[in-house]
């Protein structure tokens, strides 16, 4: 018998043996988890590689969002200042007509003749020949 066939011998024997076996598959296991934490690792910096690029991407959604709010609000308001503009020249521009069609109806009714003026005050003048 050989020196190592009676050295496992007498290790079988004290309970080495047995611990060796479980030892070896101890460190066959440790370096599967290791594999796995390194995989894992990988994974969680890919992650929080697209999660810092998705919370740049939202930030810019939501300035674009509040730009977009703040352009229709002051579109909103230039359309209600040309509004009031419009409002006022119209008002300016029926008060000229008025006074216009006032000023010029009685050479008109004497040009036509029997002709018919319409309602003044309506800002329109029609006549019938």
């Amino acid at each position: 018998m050989t020196p190592v066939e009676r050295r496992k011998i007498i290790d079988e024997i004290a309970g080495v043996a047995e611990f060796d076996e479980k030892k070896k598959k101890s460190m066959e296991e440790l370096e599967v988890v290791k594999d796995r934490i390194g995989r894992v690792d990988i994974i969680l910096e890919e992650v929080g590689f697209q999660l810092g690029r998705l919370k740049d991407e939202r930030d810019r959604a939501l300035s674009y969002q509040a730009h977009r709010d703040e352009l229709r609000r002051q579109e909103a308001f230039l359309l209600l200042a040309r509004l009031s503009e419009s409002k006022g020249a119209l008002t300016a521009l029926d008060a000229v007509t008025r006074r216009g069609v006032a000023l010029w109806q009685p050479v008109l009714v004497f040009c036509i003749g029997d002709s018919t003026v319409l309602d003044a005050g309506a800002g329109y003048i029609g006549y019938h020949w």
